[in-house]
């Protein structure tokens, strides 16, 4: 089954003082989602933003809002990430609280929710979940920081969990540009998350394109 590729794309190296014209930009280069990376210093080694934050960014953008909660007890704020406008929750299964409890919680309040892989956590681990979810999001770097090298090992994993569940949207998020999008995309990925190679590039339009794997 062929899946529509998506673009989501992350504002967390941008910067915030001019966040309307980023936004802006993403509408105008063909983003799909805005892509929120939530840090809390704790399970992942950074600190970004929160609910505050993000509804001033609900007000600038139609486009919708994913939040990527690398945090180390998710469940406890959930509501306040809905609240405030995110239609997609991406949590940690390395995270602390159980699964399907938050899954359950997620879609209680209408929205999204996707389960997150670190690089080195089996693909197995997940397969349980997977008729209860919306979407798994394949970590290709180890959270924290923006633009890491892309670990070549979790293409296995994308094409498990797609052999697996061949209807559920498989997101990636690390080291995606040039060089590795068309394997992700071979090995069954569909929802793209990329920052550093849309904003780096002088014609972001056609940056979406290529990572949506339409070669000019």
């Amino acid at each position: 089954m062929n899946k529509e590729i998506q673009v989501s794309v992350s504002i967390l190296a941008e910067d915030f003082s001019i966040l309307g014209e980023v936004l802006k930009t993403i509408e105008d280069a063909g983003g799909d989602s805005v892509h929120l990376d939530i840090l809390d210093g704790v399970f992942a080694p950074n600190l970004s933003f929160g609910p505050v934050v993000i509804k001033g960014i609900r007000k600038l953008t139609h486009l919708p809002l994913h939040a990527h909660l690398m945090i180390q007890y998710p469940e406890k704020y959930l509501a306040d990430y809905i609240n405030v406008g995110c239609s997609q929750i991406y949590f940690h299964l390395e995270s602390e609280g159980n699964p399907e409890n938050i899954i359950n919680k997620i879609h209680s309040m209408k929205a999204k929710c996707g389960i997150v892989l670190n690089p080195d956590t089996s693909a197995d681990t997940v397969t349980p979940y997977l008729e209860k979810i919306d979407s798994v999001l394949i970590m290709c770097v180890y959270p924290g920081f923006s633009g890491q090298k892309f670990i070549p090992e979790v293409l296995s994993k994308i094409e498990k969990i797609r052999e697996i569940s061949p209807k559920i949207d498989i997101a990636v998020d690390g080291g995606i540009n040039d060089e590795t999008i068309d394997s992700v995309l071979n090995s069954g990925a569909n929802v793209i998350i990329a920052n550093s190679y849309i904003f780096s590039s002088k014609d972001r339009a056609k940056a979406v394109r290529r990572l949506k794997g339409i070669n000019e």
